[in-house]
């Protein structure tokens, strides 16, 4: 039997649980990942089979659930790619959020904000790589790529700090894109002072202006 489970496929789910969220797919005899603490009584929940493929479940009674999107990193579709590491980051416990085809969603599987590929593309999921995206307040989230990026992030609107390398990166407004030399980057680490600073204020803008200064001050 192949690993991968198409659309539309039914699993039935043994809930006998190893401790680690690995559940036992009784008619496909397999195992697949969910996240620690999920909520089988949600309408939708996500899984992870192997480190290939991720999935979007639909609830059709007890223990019973359809296969409804399935992502693949063998998928040549960038955006695919893409939601398949989200959904595995996410399930995994990296990252309280995952973004599915232009959508940020929250651990309710309920729409944050659209959000699009160019600059979803550069976050981060997985703690290895930085700051995952987390919330700050209200509707505003921030995302950090060690040595190499910070990203506001909120429906109004979204603010990049990029490297030079990639200052040819399209933004269309009215997101904003600050260029920063790869030294100030370098030498930059997004510490949680500067996480509760942000925390108190406002607006992304006003934020943005703080991570500009504080930017700024890592080069002098």
């Amino acid at each position: 039997m192949e690993d991968i489970m198409e659309q539309n496929t039914e699993i039935l789910l043994d809930k006998q649980d190893t401790g680690n969220m690995k559940v036992f797919i009784s008619n496909w005899k397999t195992w697949f990942d969910f996240r620690k603490g999920e909520d089988f009584n949600k309408d939708i929940i996500l899984a992870c089979h192997t480190y290939q493929y991720s999935y979007v479940l639909q609830k059709t009674s007890e223990n019973r659930f359809k296969v409804r999107t399935v992502y693949s990193l063998k998928n040549k579709n960038a955006k695919s790619r893409l939601t398949q590491y989200s959904i595995q980051a996410y399930v995994s416990g990296d990252v309280d959020f995952y973004w599915m085809e232009g959508t940020l969603y929250d651990t309710d599987n309920k729409p944050i904000f659209k959000l699009d590929f160019s600059i979803a593309s550069l976050l981060t999921y997985q703690k290895s790589e930085g700051l995952p995206i987390s919330h700050l307040k209200n509707d505003i989230y921030i995302s950090s790529i060690m040595l190499k990026s910070v990203i506001l992030l909120s429906p109004k609107k979204s603010v990049l700090f990029l490297p030079t390398k990639l200052d040819e990166t399209q933004i269309d407004k009215p997101n904003e894109l600050f260029i920063f030399d790869n030294i100030a980057l370098k030498d930059f680490e997004l510490t949680e002072g500067i996480l509760q600073k942000l925390k108190h204020l406002e607006t992304i803008d006003e934020m943005k202006e703080l991570i500009q200064r504080e930017l700024s001050m890592s080069v002098i």
